[in-house]
């Protein structure tokens, strides 16, 4: 009734879209675990136990968090100690325990009580950003007697999850300052004696997450700049340099009645041999990299086609242009002035 109460609340809060309650939000506190065993299958031998991340959720906790149901349902007000147990497994745990067969229907043995598959959910991240997903199960709040019950003069705390209107995203995101504190008033208002803390959003909580990687590629990226910086100033410079040395070539090859246009090309092309070698070269050690590169991306493939083709095309320009401008510059001496230097 607490728990209600407030959620009514703060779903009357002005700027709350949504709101529900769940024993940890993600990325926002522990990893619990739970053991159970399939009915209908062998029992498993001890410490052998199949195993899933272990949420206790309140109803519509999905639609706050925008996570689709991919078949069966979500909880209800239904779902409650006289009805038959129910519980939300994600895909993860779908893929792993029931690989052939639909999982929804099925039933486990969990906390001494058998429950039935009612729906199955897309992945959450838990613990960690970047591990892989991992077998969870959603059991109803109004199901857990742990969550209903005092024991040891307290109750076992929830978290709510705000979503406020808007495309702004869960656990007050958004205008979350000016939201915090009205949330914390509509509790308050409740029971003044209930410590509200670890008001978080969901963005905050992924970039605890991922702080070390962003700053690790922030400065790869700086340095990788840099390093194509120089590479492009070195190859202008070299080329450049190169192709104005052969000003006296030139003048030979157009006495002799060579057109400017194909002179122009010759500078170009043999500028331009040397950088695609060392294009080729470069990425061939890039590919070798990408092992140790992988571990620190996320979502982004360490042999980014494009990520490739633009460093191999802005040093191939800087080759042409080097090459190039000399060569239109000496193609323009008089042949006689270039056979005097």
């Amino acid at each position: 009734n607490y728990y209600r109460e407030v959620m009514e609340r703060i779903r009357a809060t002005p700027g709350v879209a949504a709101v529900s309650a769940i024993n940890h939000a993600p990325l926002t506190g522990d990893v619990w675990g739970t053991r159970f065993r399939v009915v209908g299958r062998p029992e498993p031998r001890p410490g052998e136990w199949p195993g899933a991340v272990y949420r206790v959720a309140w109803p519509g906790y999905f639609q706050v968090m925008r996570t689709a149901v991919v078949r069966g349902r979500e909880f209800t007000e239904r779902d409650t100690m006289e009805a038959p147990r129910a519980v939300v497994i994600n895909e993860a745990a779908a893929r792993r325990y029931w690989p052939a067969e639909d999982a929804v229907g099925q039933r486990v043995w969990a906390s001494g009580e058998t429950w039935t598959v009612v729906g199955v959910v897309r992945n959450l991240k838990q613990g960690n950003w970047l591990d892989a997903p991992q077998a969870e199960m959603y059991f109803p709040v109004l199901q857990s007697a742990e969550y209903l019950t005092r024991e040891a003069g307290h109750y076992e705390a929830l978290s709510f999850v705000v979503r406020v209107a808007g495309d702004a995203g869960a656990l007050a995101g958004g205008d979350a300052g000016a939201l915090a504190g009205a949330v914390r008033q509509a509790i308050e208002s409740v029971d003044a004696n209930v410590l509200v803390s670890g008001v978080t959003t969901m963005e905050d909580a992924v970039d605890r997450q991922l702080w070390r990687q962003r700053l690790s590629l922030l400065l790869l990226g700086a340095f990788g700049m840099v390093a194509l910086a120089l590479a492009v100033t070195g190859i202008y410079g070299v080329i450049s340099q190169a192709v104005s040395q052969r000003t006296q070539e030139i003048g030979i090859r157009m006495a002799l009645g060579a057109a400017r246009g194909d002179v122009m090309w010759l500078a170009v092309r043999q500028g331009l041999a040397p950088v695609v070698v060392g294009i080729v070269v470069g990425v061939g050690l890039a590919l070798a990299f990408t092992r140790w590169m992988s571990t620190m991306l996320y979502v982004v493939e360490a042999t980014d086609a494009a990520t490739f083709a633009g460093v191999a095309a802005v040093m191939s320009v800087a080759a042409i242009f080097a090459a190039f401008w000399p060569a239109r510059r000496a193609a323009r001496v008089d042949p006689m002035v270039a056979l005097r230097r």
